[in-house]
């Protein structure tokens, strides 16, 4: 089910304002996830802000472009539009380490 609806813009003050027509999809993803974790051990330092950013590209590029004009969400925003439900994560004796 596609949802459409048309925003009136006035682009420039001598034209008359033009119907865009909007479309977003209705998916959207119910869940309810337990993970349980022992001993977990996360590392973070500068070397991964490269690779933390390219996964952040990718995981952008995953919906397909759509023709709405409006500016793209950030991928968390998109994420809490189309996820619904609760995710519980319990984590015991955990480390985190920053490096430098």
């Amino acid at each position: 089910l596609t949802h459409r609806t048309s925003v009136s813009r006035q682009m420039h003050p001598n034209a008359p304002p033009i119907d865009i027509p909007r479309s977003f999809s209705s998916s959207k993803m119910w869940l309810d996830i337990q993970v349980d974790v022992s001993d977990p051990a996360v590392a973070y330092g500068p070397m991964f802000a490269p690779a933390i950013t390219l996964c952040s590209l990718i995981a952008a590029s995953v919906p397909p472009a759509g023709l709405d004009p409006s500016p793209s969400l950030p991928f968390w925003d998109k994420a809490r539009m189309l996820l619904h439900g609760q995710c519980l994560l319990t984590v015991n004796k955990g480390t985190i380490r920053l490096l430098s």
